[in-house]
């Protein structure tokens, strides 16, 4: 018998297109993943404002991110 530990997982979209093939198949994978018992959340940020990394360094020294975007929320 195969012992399987559930997982907590995240998938993230990017893609342009809501409803397009990236979804359908992020919906997909999603579904099974459920069905096996794991959690599953999915995040869709093609039409969320993030900006780039200004390279402050802020974080590498465990300080809040200076880009204040959607990225803080995810």
């Amino acid at each position: 018998k195969v012992l399987i530990k559930m997982a907590n997982i995240l998938v993230i979209m990017g893609g342009g297109t809501k409803n397009g093939n990236t979804s359908k198949l992020a919906e997909s994978f999603s579904g099974g993943a459920m069905r096996a018992g794991h959690t599953v959340n999915v995040a869709f940020l093609g039409d969320k404002d993030i900006q780039g990394c200004r390279g402050c360094g802020a974080c590498r020294y465990g300080k809040p991110c200076i880009v204040n975007d959607y990225m803080q929320e995810v």
